[in-house]
């Protein structure tokens, strides 16, 4: 909720853009890697890099979860998340109440900060682009796609 109400008060004051709307919870999601870490509390990262990915996404779900309705799908080398937008924990626009036109949205720093700080090593994590934007938006959720490739 703290990160939702942050951004819309970005927007109050004119200062609202998608490099800080992601950077921040990048580092978080880097963060949240580095107690893992510590912790020894991930899942043990076996299989291929999407499988490994999907592991730590669900591992994420669990320790912050980010929506109540989500689902997974994989692909060859790349792992789509769908996020129902009535049960998002970070929408600026449903949590935080900001009035926005474009599509900022703080969920996308984190897992893959999270998951590219964790398997990085490994793997290639990168975001999949569509239409110039990280994250596609449907009138009931929202798409984002990861692509892993061994290094």
């Amino acid at each position: 909720m703290s990160i939702v109400s942050f951004i819309a008060n970005l927007k109050e004051i004119g200062m609202l853009n998608q490099a800080n709307v992601f950077l921040a919870p990048k580092r978080a999601g880097k963060a949240l890697a580095e107690y893992a870490k510590i912790q020894a509390s991930f899942p043990k990262l076996v299989g291929d890099g999407v499988h490994q990915a999907k592991l730590l996404l669900r591992y994420l779900m669990v320790i912050m979860p980010l929506a109540i309705k989500w689902e997974l799908r994989l692909g060859t080398d790349e792992i789509e998340a769908k996020i129902f937008k009535v049960t998002c924990k970070f929408c600026p626009k449903g949590v935080g109440g900001a009035e926005l036109e474009e599509a900022l949205c703080p969920y996308l720093g984190l897992p893959y900060a999270h998951i590219g700080s964790l398997i990085g090593d490994k793997f290639y994590v990168e975001l999949i682009h569509s239409d110039y934007a990280s994250m596609l938006q449907k009138p009931d959720r929202c798409r984002i796609k990861l692509k892993v490739s061994p290094r």
